[in-house]
């Protein structure tokens, strides 16, 4: 329901901006009225990264607008109308710009810990012949899925908090930071040996080292 309500405003919203081209284009001069129309044959054969041409079009309309009181002409503002589109082609969009999301983050993040851990459970499996669990090294499954989930938010707690106390560049700031990364590792490390030491082999089984290699290849 959300999703149709969204939908209905942006088609609006495009209706609006169709409409306002059609109420500037007699505003444009002569020359800049070819570059539109030049621009317009640049960009229909183009992808534009996904930007919608409408919109496009209205921003481009709308600048020569505002700069021809001024005396800025098409060239000023954009170039010649192939190399504006060619722009467009290679730019990055906003969205492709604007940093990842946290469940992104913390998935990509939780992917390359996980299939790290995998790896190296892998190869002490293989190193030690065996005799990995006797030993107490039960890196097992349930380990791994712990290593997953919160090497993954430890990561990207870091990175965030990290990113703060950069731009932040204060004393309280760094003791966040500190704070944040001894909590979150903390709490990785305690839930880590939760499972290692009390969780049922049945539900933390070793694996095989080509099952460890595997995953991890699957991770990375």
């Amino acid at each position: 329901m959300v999703a149709n309500k969204n939908q209905e405003q942006e088609e609006v919203q495009l209706e609006k901006i169709q409409q306002e081209i059609e109420e500037w284009r007699p505003q444009l001069t002569k020359r800049n009225e070819e570059f539109v129309f030049q621009f317009e044959k640049a960009i229909a054969d183009k992808n534009l990264r996904g930007r919608n041409k409408e919109i496009v079009l209205h921003e481009v309309i709308g600048q020569l607008i505002e700069g021809q009181p001024l005396g800025k002409t098409s060239q000023q503002l954009f170039g010649t109308p192939y190399y504006y589109a060619e722009v467009l082609e290679k730019s990055p969009t906003k969205e492709e710009m604007a940093p990842p999301r946290f469940l992104q983050m913390w998935g990509d993040n939780a992917l390359f810990v996980g299939g790290l851990f995998s790896a190296i459970a892998g190869l002490m499996e293989l190193l030690a012949n065996g005799q990995q669990a006797s030993n107490g090294l039960t890196l097992g499954l349930g380990a791994l899925i712990i290593n997953f989930f919160m090497g993954g938010l430890a990561m990207t707690l870091m990175a965030r908090y990290s990113k703060k106390m950069n731009s932040e560049c204060t004393k309280a700031g760094f003791i966040r930071y500190v704070f944040v990364s001894m909590a979150v590792i903390g709490g990785w490390i305690f839930l880590l040996s939760l499972v290692v030491t009390f969780l049922p082999p049945i539900f933390n089984p070793m694996l095989t080292p080509p099952l460890y290699f595997f995953i991890a290849a699957l991770a990375f």
